[in-house]
């Protein structure tokens, strides 16, 4: 038997997955009103959700210091809405993802998210990996999205 808890938990994912949909757009505002960050902490930011992107693309992760290398050369504005114009975009595509995809997005995501709200200290892709391996799919997509619609905020 299905609680009402877990049912109402799964709709609201799914409420939430259409908003990234191609039916609608939720605008994310990842870095907007977040601490002060280092030009170093705007390229990091940018590499882990362009990595996330890539990945929710079907591409494979890039180096990360050859999209900090970009954004380094970048103003704070550019990076900032290229970060928001990502996040939109790797979401759009997190339907499709299968599991393995889908921690390997999470994980650069957050990342990401953790070093925009200065909370890096203690925070990897190795760990952000091994919680979403303990996870369902429904369990990591709703993070996502909360992570996709609170940015720095969620931590």
């Amino acid at each position: 038997m299905v609680s009402l808890r877990h049912l109402a938990g799964q709709l609201l994912v799914l409420g939430m997955m259409f908003l990234f949909s191609g039916n609608a757009q939720a605008q994310t505002y990842f870095l907007t009103g977040g601490p002060e960050l280092t030009q170093e902490q705007r390229a990091n930011v940018f590499a882990y959700v362009k990595n996330a992107w890539q990945l929710a693309d079907g591409k494979s992760a890039t180096d990360l210091e050859a999209h900090r290398r970009w954004a380094r050369g970048q103003t704070a504005t550019v990076v900032n809405g290229e970060v928001d114009f990502l996040v939109d975009q790797t979401m759009a595509k997190v339907r499709r993802l299968g599991k393995d995809k889908l921690q390997q997005v999470f994980a650069n995501l957050k990342q990401g998210a953790v070093i925009a709200g200065n909370k890096a200290e203690g925070h990897s892709l190795e760990t952000h990996l091994n919680w979403a391996r303990e996870q369902t799919e429904e369990a990591i997509r709703g993070e996502l999205v909360r992570i996709a619609l609170a940015g720095y905020k969620a931590f």
